[in-house]
């Protein structure tokens, strides 16, 4: 699966141990405007949305932000179906700059 045209605002990692179970934590957070998506009832406008990423995938975003295609991968959860992103492509700079 793929999503066109997403506007990349920024992004940032994080690498920690869960106090519980002594699991280490690793990703990256992204923030992003999809012109695709539509709003709901009590929205106006672009909402910024939030996504986890694996770790390895800050270098793919160092030019946010910026307009980029995004790769999905499907995996399945405990729960249901999750869509993991695997690839950033940037396709060029955005209007706004850093």
């Amino acid at each position: 699966m793929k999503m066109e045209n997403v506007l990349i605002m920024g992004a940032y990692s994080y690498d920690f141990e869960d106090e519980e179970t002594g699991r280490q934590i690793k990703g990256v957070k992204f923030v992003y405007l999809d012109p695709a998506t539509e709003n709901e009832k009590n929205e106006v406008g672009m909402i910024p949305k939030f996504m986890s990423a694996p770790f390895e995938s800050l270098p793919m975003l160092s030019k946010s932000p910026g307009i980029f295609d995004i790769t999905f991968q499907v995996s399945m959860g405990k729960k249901r179906v999750n869509l993991v992103p695997i690839q950033f492509e940037f396709k060029k700079p955005s209007v706004i700059s850093a």
